[in-house]
């Protein structure tokens, strides 16, 4: 089963590289560092297995891959909930309380 996942996934991605290029390469970084499962381990070795023929070049690969990380990243700190303590308050709440509170 999970060849079948890791098949259909590698599938997807090469298409979406093949079509869409560079931009299709930091769409499908973003997503992976979104926090959502797709390998970059799929995504960057097929990247420079066209830079290796010649379609690609490596500069463009790397930094759309850069791009496309720091996209996801973004995406995913500013989509996340805020960080609550097990103790129910806030950081800022603690930090009011007790400034060198270190149980927070």
């Amino acid at each position: 089963m999970i060849t079948r996942i890791i098949s259909v996934l590698s599938v997807f991605i090469i298409g979406v590289i093949s079509s869409g290029g560079y931009l299709g390469i930091v769409a499908l970084m973003a997503i992976e560092s979104a926090c959502i499962p797709l390998p970059s381990e799929v995504i960057m070795p097929f990247s420079g297995y066209l830079v290796y023929t010649g379609r690609f070049h490596l500069l463009w690969v790397a930094t759309a891959g850069a791009i496309g990380c720091n996209l996801g990243s973004v995406i995913a700190s500013t989509r996340s909930a805020p960080y609550t303590p097990p103790s129910g308050r806030s950081m800022s709440e603690c930090a009011a309380r007790q400034p060198s509170c270190q149980s927070c």
